[in-house]
This record gives C-alpha cells, structure tokens and sequence, in this order.
C-alpha cells in the first residue's frame, strides 16, 4: 500500500488493517501535488456476524453442526463454545498434525464418539469443520441397509412371481396344444386348439 501511494498510484486490493485483513481502495491526497495523506475506504473481508448466521442455520443429521477453529485452537464460530480455547483438546491436536487438505477425525466430545470433516483455509488461517456424532450417523445407515435387504427381497420376490406367471402361461399353452395332439391321434379330427 505504502509503495504504490508513495509513487503517486492508488491501491485497490488486500491489506491488513488494524491486524485484520480488508477488501481496501486507497488514494493519495495530495496539496500543490505533493502527498500529505491518504483516503482509505474498506470492508472486512471476513464478514463474521453473515457467516455466524449461515452455520447457527446449518445443521447435520440431528445435532450435527459446523464450526470454524483457528490454527490457535480458538473457536472462532461454534454453537455453544465460541471464544474457548481447545488447542489441548485431542481433536485438535489431529487437525494439527493432518495434511490439513481434507480431514476427517474420530474422537471422543462429552462421552460420546463424533466424527469431525474439516478442512484448512489458509486464507483466514483456521480450519472449517462439520462434527456429528457416530451413532447418529449409524442409526441412519442402519435404516439405510434396512431398506435395502427389504427391497432386495421383494424385487427378489416380485421376479419370483413374474417367473411363475410366464411359467404356468407357457406350459399350459403347451399342456393345451398336447391335448390337441392327443385328440387327433386318437381320430379326432374335429379337435379345435383356442390358445
């Protein structure tokens, strides 16, 4: 910024501001064409209260929820805990020691087995993160599997009957066409065949 304002220029772009990074446009000021200040106009680039809205709406399974923990091991945005610190949490630990691309975490939360999806964002030096506890996941793919061993077995059951139908239809077809060839080997030659 201080460059390209020194050389007269404005700048448009990134730029921390008071430790936090904005979306910035700056232009010199200038009296008898010399620079003696700048204008500064700025947004936060992470706009925390939108995107606290967005995850307080997401929820997974049943009491799944997403949540955003800097590299610190800070909650930045979590339903219940925001602002505590969890860098001694074992979870966090593994986030740490991961490849930080695409994450996915057992551990154990309140006495109870969760399943942790994150990734790092290097951008805001914090990882994004989904957690949902096991068992729910369970429970779902149980009814999962349930419903398919029951549609299994009535599609098996469905074909079975289908087969039988075609089965009885061709055989008595051809039980029809025996007893014609009966009647005409016994000098019937009136037999008629309706098939």
């Amino acid at each position: 910024v201080v460059q390209a304002i020194e050389s007269g220029m404005d700048y448009n772009g990134r730029a921390v501001v008071v430790g936090d990074w904005y979306l910035t446009t700056y232009k010199p000021l200038r009296i008898n064409n010399q620079i003696i200040g700048i204008l500064f106009v700025g947004m936060p680039e992470k706009d925390m209260t939108n995107i606290k809205e967005l995850f307080a709406k997401k929820k997974f399974l049943n009491s799944g929820y997403p949540f955003i923990v800097d590299k610190a091991g800070k909650f930045i945005v979590h339903p219940q805990n925001e602002g505590e610190e969890v860098k001694n949490d074992a979870f966090f630990k593994d986030l740490l020691a991961s490849d930080k691309s695409g994450v996915k975490i057992n551990y154990t939360w309140n006495g109870r087995n969760k399943i942790l999806y994150a990734s790092f964002v290097a951008e805001i030096e914090s990882f994004i993160a989904v957690s949902i506890y096991e068992d729910e996941l369970n429970n779902i793919l149980v009814k999962l599997r349930n419903i398919l061993i029951i549609s299994i077995v009535l599609s098996i059951a469905i074909i079975i009957l289908i087969c039988i139908y075609i089965a009885n239809s061709i055989s008595s077809s051809i039980q029809k066409g025996v007893e014609f060839a009966k009647q005409i080997s016994n000098g019937d030659l009136n037999a008629q065949l309706d098939i």
